[in-house]
């Protein structure tokens, strides 16, 4: 089905492409000119490249000095700024061990729900983001951060992790997860 406009649209084309390549041809003497103009300007001298600065060389002879590719931070007030309890900070965190399901949930966003006593042992209910409820006791792994469980009371989950401080060494910190959060 043909529109009946079509003929016209066939009629206007070719004019309307020949109007476009009128204004490609437009007069270029402006620009024509200003190249010239520059072409015409003497040329400049090229500044000589500065002398480099000699350096004194250093070799450096370890013998029973530290390395100076590793950064010391045993027992420097640094070390206590940045968290550490006056020390390096602690071992890291074990890489042999196979890691629980709970620890690929951020710690704010796992909530106690409760605690139940069986054979004697207490143990936390946590409900992850998902809304799934998990038992926990003490020696579990929780968080992000390698946070171990180190005690559990009727109101609250204490946690030890291990935070690192950016220079290699990692840092115990105590939080907890509380069961009005």
């Amino acid at each position: 089905m043909k529109l009946p406009h079509t003929k016209l649209v066939r009629a206007l084309l070719p004019l309307l492409a020949g109007a476009l390549l009128v204004g490609c041809t437009a007069n270029k003497s402006d620009l024509e000119r200003y190249v010239s103009d520059e072409r015409a300007k003497p040329g400049s001298a090229i500044e000589p490249l500065p002398t480099p600065r000699v350096f004194d060389t250093f070799t450096y002879k370890a013998g029973e000095r530290r390395s100076p590719f590793k950064v010391d931070l045993g027992g420097t007030a640094l070390a206590r700024a940045s968290g550490g309890r006056g020390d390096a900070g602690t071992d890291g965190p074990d890489d042999t061990r196979a890691r629980e399901y709970l620890e690929d949930f951020p710690l704010d966003s796992l909530k106690m729900v409760g605690t139940i006593e069986m054979r004697g042992s207490l143990f936390a209910l946590v409900k992850d983001s998902e809304g799934t409820v998990h038992r926990v006791r003490s020696g579990n792994y929780v968080g992000q951060n390698h946070g171990k469980i180190v005690s559990i009371t009727e109101t609250e989950i204490r946690i030890s992790e291990l935070v690192s401080d950016g220079k290699g060494n990692y840092v115990a910190r105590d939080t907890a997860i509380g069961s009005n959060q």
